[in-house]
């Protein structure tokens, strides 16, 4: 006899319509009741907010108030803050005094304009210590009741067909991740496990056609919650089994899961220096996969939204596998960090955690300072120490700092809104020093400089091309702050940074774009072209001096918000992270010019001046060897023995190879997909 939990009817067989969620049973009207009205998942936990039924997640966020409309807001106030630090006027004049500057540079030195930087094929050069080892991917695709939904469109022969449910579309697209990935890396082996309430391991450790024979049996069933407990126990369990094998883990979910306070202590205990997580979040809003993009974060894997959509999925699993790739074939070393290796013990909180009560808090007077840059000098400017509060624990890491919740009200005064402070993930006072914090925010400082004239000439360039196409998107960087506390505050928290940078919290699905050593994003990432050129920008603006890399942040549909900007320069002057000439040569041979750069009127890059880059950085130039074919355009002015006729389409992990295989390598602390962000010996 089976019965509903809440009404208490009663049937014979168990009805196709009822819902079975762990070990409880609920009929069809009962189980509709239980819906959220803010994420739409079913959670018989939940209790009646402001007058809807509200799940536990979804409570705990509106009692911070962050709702739907803060992320604009939040996005909103970047946007409208002065993003740079001059006129429009004096960027005018300051862009026709570069143009003049190039013209003289061109007439000086016409001959270097007509041979291209050498480029790779578009192939990873393995390495045989690390291609030849076998990995072991698992796959958690989540199977809750919201995953039976059927709003998945797909296309036959063009047109628009039935729509299929998310499991269904879920197991499609992983069966051809599976396929990919196999003919990359044909030694790697599969393990898949589907999770809602509970988790089902449905095959474990098989081959390529093994493992997409178990997808196409998972079929469309899908009920109950979505617990990461569950998911992360089965990833635990799969591991533990192999633990000779390096491993990936690939989660895919459609939503907020009941439990992430407790499936953070899980993976901190259990999981979280075992493995790489890379998540994809699939077929709802983002503020559903704040818990995921942690786990991701905190792993060191990389976080992907995807659309509802397969071709969208499609993308999603795609730009994992080449992450993963990348990873396996050795392009990111794992060695230490030479003197600097006493990192901060810590635990990590939830995400987006804007409370700051009695709890868990830290409150002090700090000082703040914040520079502007004018192109040739910074200029500081200095506030009297207010009253400033932070959250005890870090919700986030990259990968040089911690991130915590952070409120200073002279800042931020937004009811909602808040701050996150960024401090050393290393407790050596060489990475905590007033000169390397304030390094970050004299970095931000020269990006947003660059930002306002990158801006205004895109703005200028396509006011006189008068071209209908898609104009590309503003750049924004969060303006950052330096704050000095009184350390007689924090005497009791000797662990305890006094010297910290903080910005605006951004929200939203961050997207890592380039790094400071020569990886470029694939390229379906939204607004990647432009961001791209801005790279390339910035190191013709300032005269070859300065090149701003290892941007990351947030794509709007018209703008693109960032962060944690690290400035290249000749000397080696902004902190641990400026690879100096080596990191700003490897940048820029792996930079492919695209529409924007064009617009703009940047050169294409040219072989003699990376050499000179190279020799400035001490290291031997290596050409890449290429097949020679004719010109690709007029406008990139190619001599035929220097132009391959692919560079325009290298693949971007072939692009990652060839920055990381001149000798040009720093010692990185780890190879984290989501912060490739490379250290200098200090």
């Amino acid at each position: 006899m089976h019965t509903c939990t809440m009404c208490g009817e009663r049937r014979k067989k168990f009805p196709a319509s009822w819902t079975l969620n762990g070990s409880d049973e609920y009929c069809k009207g009962c189980w509709a009741q239980v819906e959220c009205g803010s994420c739409g998942h079913h959670a018989p936990k939940g209790d009646i907010f402001k007058g809807r039924w509200t799940c536990q997640s979804c409570r705990h966020h509106a009692k911070v108030k962050l709702k739907g409309s803060l992320y604009e807001d939040c996005h909103r106030v970047i946007i409208d803050d002065c993003n740079g630090e001059l006129t429009l006027q004096e960027v005018a004049d300051e862009v026709a005094s570069d143009q003049a500057t190039l013209q003289e540079c061109q007439h000086s030195d016409e001959e270097e304009q007509d041979e291209l930087a050498p480029l790779p094929m578009p192939r990873l050069r393995p390495r045989t210590d690390k291609v030849m080892e076998q990995g072991h991917v698992v796959l958690l695709i989540d199977a809750s009741g919201s995953m039976r939904n059927m709003d998945v469109m797909v296309k036959e022969n063009g047109q628009q067909a039935d729509a299929i449910c998310r499991l269904e579309a879920a197991t499609k697209c992983a069966a051809e991740f599976v396929h990919a990935h196999s003919c990359q890396q044909p030694r790697d082996k599969f393990s898949l496990a589907t999770f809602a309430d509970t988790a089902v391991i449905e095959g474990e450790v098989l081959n390529a056609v093994a493992m997409q024979a178990a997808l196409e049996g998972v079929g469309q069933r899908g009920f109950g919650g979505t617990s990461y407990i569950a998911a992360l126990q089965a990833a635990v369990e799969l591991i533990g089994a192999q633990p000779t094998m390096r491993s990936h883990v690939v989660l895919l979910s459609d939503g907020r899961p009941a439990d992430t306070k407790k499936a953070l202590e899980v993976f901190q205990t259990e999981l979280m220096w075992k493995t790489h997580i890379h998540g994809i979040g699939f077929g709802a809003t983002v503020q559903s996969f704040a818990p995921l993009q942690q786990l991701t974060c905190l792993s060191g894997g990389t976080f992907v939204l995807s659309t509802c959509s397969i071709q969208g999925l499609g993308q999603a699993f795609s730009s994992v596998s080449s992450t993963i790739t990348s990873m396996s074939s050795g392009c990111f070393n794992d060695e230490g960090l030479g003197a600097v290796k006493h990192i901060r013990p810590v635990t990590f909180e939830e995400p987006e955690n804007g409370v700051f009560g009695r709890r868990d808090v830290l409150r002090f007077n700090a000082a703040r300072s914040m520079f502007q840059y004018d192109g040739c000098a910074f200029h500081e400017e200095r506030c009297q120490a207010t009253a400033v509060a932070r959250r005890a624990r870090p919700c986030m890491r990259g990968g040089m700092r911690l991130v915590y919740g952070f409120r200073d009200t002279s800042v931020v005064k937004d009811e909602g809104s808040w701050m996150v402070a960024k401090a050393s993930r290393y407790m050596d006072a060489s990475c905590n020093a007033l000169a390397v914090v304030e390094s970050h925010a004299k970095s931000t400082a020269v990006a947003r400089h660059y930002a306002a004239r990158f801006n205004e000439r895109l703005k200028t360039a396509s006011a006189r091309k008068q071209s209908s196409s898609r104009k590309p998107p503003i750049i924004f960087f969060v303006p950052c702050y330096v704050y000095t506390a009184s350390e007689s505050q924090l005497c009791d928290q000797e662990e305890e940074p006094s010297i910290f940078a903080a910005e605006r919290f951004l929200p939203g699905a961050f997207l890592k774009y380039n790094s400071n050593n020569g990886y470029i994003c694939d390229d379906s990432v939204q607004h990647n072209e432009a961001v791209q050129a801005f790279t390339h920008f910035s190191f013709e603006a300032s005269g070859g001096k300065l090149l701003v890399a290892d941007l990351q942040g947030v794509a709007r549909d018209a703008e693109t918000l960032l962060t944690d900007p690290q400035v290249l320069s000749l000397e080696g002057d902004f902190g641990p992270g400026d690879l100096a000439a080596a990191g700003m040569r490897t940048c820029l041979a792996a930079h492919r010019c695209g529409p924007t750069c064009k617009r703009l009127g940047l050169e294409p890059l040219n072989a003699k001046m990376l050499q000179r880059l190279a020799a400035s950085a001490g290291t031997k130039m290596h050409a890449a060897s290429r097949p020679s074919s004719s010109l690709s355009s007029d406008w990139e002015r190619l001599s035929e023995a220097s132009a391959g006729k692919h560079w325009e389409k290298v693949s971007d992990s072939g692009l990652v190879e060839f920055a990381m295989s001149d000798g040009i390598r720093s010692n990185a602390s780890e190879a984290s997909a989501s912060s490739w962000v490379h250290l200098r010996d200090m």
